[in-house]
């Protein structure tokens, strides 16, 4: 039986018992998807991946773009990443537009077309559970039941800068935002109140799930 394909395999099975190194021959590619947010605003992601004969490969993050809306609209680099888990979807949920603003975690894009500098926010904004027992936030975020998001919104409302964390509990209709984590600034980002738990939301919408909120982007299909 003459079958090249067997031959190969056998052969390549014989040396690998042998403990003798194959040919890392590599190839690689790019995955793209586009989600859209409310006003057909566009975020569009790209993943590089690697792959070698005989051995897993590897996918890195989804690096994103933001393609601002109208047929001419300029495209500006998202800070962060989002994590990849298949090529064929994103958790483009994480991304949203508001009032025409642009948001990912922690930052919105401004009228000057920077975004904000997230490296300005206070630490506590990077709630841990040791931070949240530090501010006395813990027994009230365990009389919910639930379990702060790790990532948090900023965005301007009223003259202010509103900075909120879901908090996400069981619910009928699936895990959802139950309260948040809020904070807000009069002065442009200088100086913040306390962090507290609230249910006046102001950026999230409460008893949706974080994948329902009505600003978040969805994929293209």
């Amino acid at each position: 039986m003459n079958i090249p394909w067997l031959k190969a395999a056998l052969c390549a099975s014989t040396l690998a018992a042998a403990g003798m190194a194959l040919p890392a021959s590599a190839f690689g590619g790019v995955h793209k998807l586009t989600c859209v947010g409310p006003g057909d605003a566009r975020f569009l992601l790209r993943s590089e991946y690697k792959r070698r004969l005989w051995q897993a490969g590897s996918d890195s993050s989804w690096q994103v773009r933001y393609r601002m809306p109208g047929a001419r609209g300029r495209v500006v680099d998202v800070p962060g990443q989002l994590v990849f888990t298949r090529e064929d979807d994103a958790p483009c949920y994480l991304l949203g537009v508001i009032d025409g603003m642009a948001l990912t975690d922690k930052s919105f894009l401004q009228a000057d077309g920077r975004w904000f500098d997230k490296e300005k926010l206070p630490p506590a904004f990077w709630l841990t559970a040791a931070t949240a027992i530090e501010l006395g936030l813990h027994k009230q975020i365990a009389a919910l039941g639930a379990t702060p998001h790790d990532r948090g919104l900023l965005l301007p409302r009223q003259g202010r800068l509103v900075y909120e964390i879901a908090l996400l509990a069981e619910q009928p209709r699936g895990t959802s935002v139950v309260a948040v984590v809020q904070s807000t600034s009069a002065d442009e980002g200088r100086s913040w109140a306390p962090l507290a738990v609230t249910t006046d939301a102001q950026i999230y919408q409460l008893g949706k799930t974080l994948e329902a909120q009505g600003f978040g982007a969805r994929l293209l299909k």
